[in-house]
C-alpha cells in the first residue's frame, strides 16, 4: 500500500520499499501488488521499474467515492472554523498541517477547547510517535494533528473528517 512512496520519498522516507524487489528472487512464484491512489504517470513507471515488475496489469478507478464529501472553506479564523467542524464530526478525525510546530500548537488550542487531541510529526521518537498513534486508535483521542509524516497504512473505520490547513504541496 503506499506504492508511490518508492518513487516520492523512498530514497529516505521508506528506504526498506527500494529492496522489496528481493522478493522475488527469493519466491519467484510470488505475487506482487503495488496499491496507490495518488500516483502519476511517471511515478507508476518509477514503481514499476523499482519494484521490478513484469507485466504489470493496472486497475485505475475514478477519484469519485460516493461516501464522500470534499469541501473547500475560506475563513479569517481557521481555529475557528475547525472546532465548528470538529463539532459536528460524528468519528475521530485527521488535520493536516504544514509544520511540526503547528502540529503542536493546533492539538494544543484544541485541547484547551475540550477536544481529545494529540499530535504527530517526524521530529518525535518512534515511542512519541507509537503513543500517540495507539491513543487515536483507541478512541483515547478523538482528533490527531499531524503533518504528512502520519497517514501510511492507516486504517481506522470511524474517521469520519479528515481537514487539511493547508494546500498538500502533492
Amino acid at each position: 500500500d503506499e506504492a508511490h512512496c518508492i518513487s516520492q520519498w523512498g530514497h529516505d522516507f521508506r528506504p526498506a520499499y527500494r529492496s522489496i524487489h528481493i522478493l522475488h528472487s527469493l519466491c519467484p512464484q510470488a505475487s506482487t501488488i503495488a496499491l496507490s491512489a495518488t500516483a502519476t504517470k511517471q511515478v507508476l513507471k518509477d514503481i514499476e521499474e523499482q519494484l521490478e515488475l513484469k507485466k504489470p496489469k493496472l486497475f485505475k478507478s475514478s477519484f469519485f467515492r460516493e461516501n464522500l464529501t470534499y469541501k473547500t472553506y475560506q475563513t479569517e479564523d481557521k481555529n475557528y472554523k475547525i472546532k465548528t467542524l470538529l463539532e459536528k464530526s460524528r468519528g475521530s478525525a485527521l488535520i493536516y498541517v504544514g509544520s511540526r510546530l503547528a502540529t503542536q500548537q493546533l492539538a494544543k488550542t484544541l485541547s484547551v477547547n475540550g477536544f481529545s487531541c494529540g499530535f504527530y510529526h517526524g521530529g518525535m521518537s518512534n515511542k512519541e510517535k507509537e503513543q500517540q498513534y495507539k491513543q487515536w486508535m483507541n478512541n483515547e483521542n478523538k482528533v490527531m494533528v499531524a503533518t504528512n509524516a502520519f497517514g501510511m497504512g492507516i486504517d481506522k473505520s470511524d474517521v469520519s473528517t479528515v481537514i487539511h490547513t493547508h494546500i498538500p504541496e502533492s
